[in-house]
């Protein structure tokens, strides 16, 4: 429950490893309502190491992707689930919806015709491309904001900040 609002509960953060699991996103449904998007957890970690070593990308093992089914775009053909948190079935937070899979990752070849790239199974991205999320971890973004408000007591800093400005 909050000040402002009686009926809302804080979420609970989880802490450990996300691992393969079914899990639950919160949508727009109009522009007035949402719905409960069930959905998997596919990867546990976009761990990717670079193809000239063997050594992992920094912050890649951060993040994890969530399949959903849900595509919804906006009239500019935007995604209209952009962020958002991504729950277990407990209630707790995973982490962070902050993107789709995108187009730019997406196997291509070039066209015979004048050698632009070509979306390959171009029906599949479409149908797919926009079902799968990619999160971050929730104790990751804990991370980031310690570091930002430079307090451990990551909610702490940021009341200190917010009553530093009203000042």
């Amino acid at each position: 429950m909050t000040d402002y609002h009686s009926n809302s509960k804080t979420v609970e953060f989880f802490e450990g490893d996300v691992d393969h699991s079914y899990a639950v996103a919160i949508a727009p449904e109009s522009k007035y309502s949402v719905h409960n998007m069930p959905g998997f957890i596919i990867h546990r970690s976009l761990e990717v190491a670079s193809d000239s070593s063997e050594s992992v990308y920094k912050g890649s093992e951060d993040y994890f992707t969530f399949a959903c089914r849900y595509g919804d775009t906006s009239p500019n053909l935007v995604s209209r689930l952009i962020t958002g948190p991504v729950f277990n079935l407990n209630g707790q937070v995973l982490g962070i919806v902050v993107d789709d899979i995108e187009y730019k990752f997406w196997p291509k070849k070039p066209r015979k015709e004048d050698g632009s790239q070509e979306i390959i199974h171009e029906d599949l991205f479409y149908r797919a491309g926009y079902f799968l999320k990619v999160a971050i971890r929730v104790n990751n973004l804990q991370q980031d904001l310690r570091s930002m408000v430079k307090d451990n007591d990551w909610q702490n800093g940021l009341k200190k900040i917010a009553t530093e400005r009203r000042v």
